[in-house]
Order: C-alpha cells, then sequence, then structure tokens
C-alpha cells in the first residue's frame, strides 16, 4: 500500500508551502515540481494521489474557493484518504493589521447524506445547513453529516515544524483503526449504527465509510456486502 503524503494549497500560499514540506524528507512526501505545482491539471492530480493515502490541506485565505484545491480534497475523499487540515499564519498579516487573517476551512464544503430507506450515502460538495445539535438529525429518517472528522491544527501555534510527521501518522493511523472496526458491521446493521454516532464527530467518519464501501460499489457495480 502506497504511504506517501499529498500537499493541497492555495497557489498564493507556495512559498510557505514549499519551506514547510522542503523541511521534511522529500521520501515520505508527494511534492511535484514548481511549475507542475502552480499549473495542476486533472491528470497531475490523479498521478499525485495514486502515489498517497494521506492529503494534507494547507489553509490559507482563498484555499476555500479555489477550484483546483477542491479538486484534490474531492478526488482524495474517493481515494479513502486519511486527512490533515492545518491553518498557514501570515505573519505579514500581523504586521500590517495586527491580527491573523486565516482563511475559511475548506472542509465545510463537504458532506455525506444518508438515504434511510435504501442504505445509501452520497458524498456532496456545496453548502448545507444542518441543526445544531446533531442527535436531532441522527434520528431522523435520513442523515446529513459534514465532514468535520477532519483533525485541524494552526502550523505555528500547534508547533507544526515539530509535529507534522507525527500529525500524519496519526491520522494515518486513526483512519486505520477506525476503518477496522466499521468493518465488523453488517450491512443491515448500518441504520442502528449510525444512531449512536452523535458524540464526537464521528457521524462524518462513518458515512465517509459507508460511502467509500458500499454505496459507491452499489452504483458502479449493482453489488452488495454480506
Amino acid at each position: 500500500m502506497t504511504s506517501k503524503t499529498v500537499f493541497c494549497f492555495d497557489p498564493e500560499d507556495d512559498s510557505r508551502a514549499e519551506k514547510i514540506v522542503s523541511s521534511f524528507s522529500s521520501e515520505i512526501f508527494s511534492f511535484p515540481p514548481l511549475e507542475t505545482r502552480q499549473n495542476l491539471s486533472d491528470e497531475t492530480i490523479t498521478q499525485l494521489l495514486a502515489e498517497s493515502d494521506v492529503t494534507v490541506v494547507f489553509i490559507g485565505k482563498h484555499t476555500f474557493e479555489n477550484g483546483r484545491c477542491l479538486k484534490m480534497i474531492e478526488d482524495s475523499f474517493s481515494r479513502g484518504n486519511a486527512f490533515l487540515a492545518i491553518y498557514l499564519n501570515n505573519a505579514e498579516d500581523v504586521k500590517r493589521s495586527g491580527k491573523e487573517l486565516l482563511g475559511k476551512n475548506p472542509f465545510d464544503l463537504f458532506y455525506f447524506e444518508y438515504n434511510n430507506s435504501d442504505n445509501i450515502t452520497v458524498f456532496n460538495s456545496g453548502f448545507v445547513l444542518l441543526p445544531n445539535k446533531l442527535k436531532r438529525r441522527l434520528l431522523s429518517k435520513d442523515i446529513k453529516a459534514k465532514a468535520d472528522f477532519i483533525v485541524t491544527y494552526d502550523y505555528i501555534k500547534d508547533n507544526g515544524a515539530e509535529n507534522l510527521l507525527r500529525w500524519i501518522k496519526e491520522e494515518r493511523q486513526r483512519k486505520a483503526d477506525f476503518f477496522l472496526e466499521c468493518d465488523k458491521i453488517k450491512e443491515n446493521e448500518w441504520s442502528a449504527a449510525l444512531k449512536i454516532t452523535y458524540k464526537g464527530n464521528i457521524a462524518g467518519f462513518f458515512l465517509y465509510y459507508h460511502w467509500l464501501t458500499y454505496s459507491e460499489r452499489k452504483k458502479g457495480k449493482g453489488e452488495s456486502k454480506d
């Protein structure tokens, strides 16, 4: 299994991303040359992700609205990658305004929707309004859950220079352990299992697994899991 980490960021943040990535061993990261990074095609994104099992999203001021970034995130979900979201602090922002101008988290745009009657989960992108209480929507017929299981750090405040490799290792293991537990759930048990996921923002994690394992296979091959 591939075990490289791929990085997703807005071109405006390229110099900061390169500085971070270049401080670590290139053998564990998939980081293309500058010209490729500045002109990412769908084919290049596919090639980069083919070598990866973890996607690190560096969040700058415009990552939320960058189509290439959103494409890489969406395709990373389709691969079943683990994720990290890391805010990049801009020292120049602090000098000019006295405060950090952090961008919006692009993972707020992605959500999963479970249809109880068909036992199908659909992966969507775009704004979605959800009830304040996760438990309320889990008791309804259909379930919507944002991809809010993504762990988010601040590179400066959380000392990314010392902790990035550990964060990546932990998320790779967390996803593997969680999916291993999900493997034990039979298809006819999913409706009941989802009703107990209202604690700890794991409804989205359950639905991520369900979408990858059941829903996509049903759509593509018309099969079901025993």
